[in-house]
């Protein structure tokens, strides 16, 4: 996590930052050395009393199944990039059982493919876009009623104008 000059290399200074902003934080789980990591970044949600503002997120839907079974309490989400693995490979009947899951889609296919959103919801999956870098982007989900936005950098013009459903 970048922030200006200032780099954050421990997930407990990232917390203090999001505490301080109040702000839901999303948090990929990848390239971890061992399954128990992922413990380890549960405690540590735990300890800040962040469960209820946190999405523990995951490309391997093992990964998010691995956090559920650890903690009801805080939400997963599935990442994906691919139409093909969005269309096509989401796995809803499992992102629906653990409860608390959310599909959280680049924002590309969100604005070129509207009816992935659509499908999420039947299946009483939540959505959130990612890889938002512009007010254009903005825009072109606003326009597809996309409700909720995940962005990288804790300064972007969302966060600082205020915009609701705005996470980091």
């Amino acid at each position: 996590f970048w922030s200006d000059k200032i780099r954050i290399s421990k997930v407990e200074d990232f917390f203090d930052v999001a505490t301080r902003l109040n702000k839901r934080v999303y948090i990929e789980v990848k390239d971890y050395r061992q399954i128990e990591d992922i413990q380890i970044l549960i405690d540590v949600i735990v300890a800040y009393d962040w469960e209820h503002m946190t999405n523990i997120s995951s490309f391997r839907v093992d990964d998010i199944v691995e956090v559920r079974n650890r903690n009801k309490k805080i939400a997963v989400g599935w990442l994906t990039t691919n139409i093909n693995s969005t269309q096509e490979n989401i796995d809803f009947d499992k992102l629906q059982k653990l409860k608390l899951a959310d599909a959280l889609i680049v924002d590309t296919i969100m604005v070129q493919f509207p009816a992935v959103q659509q499908k999420a919801y039947d299946a009483g999956i939540g959505v959130a876009a990612w890889g938002i870098q512009y007010e254009l982007d903005v825009e072109n989900l606003m326009a597809v009623n996309v409700p909720r936005f995940i962005v990288d950098n804790p300064k972007h013009p969302l966060l600082t104008r205020g915009q609701q459903n705005v996470t980091y």
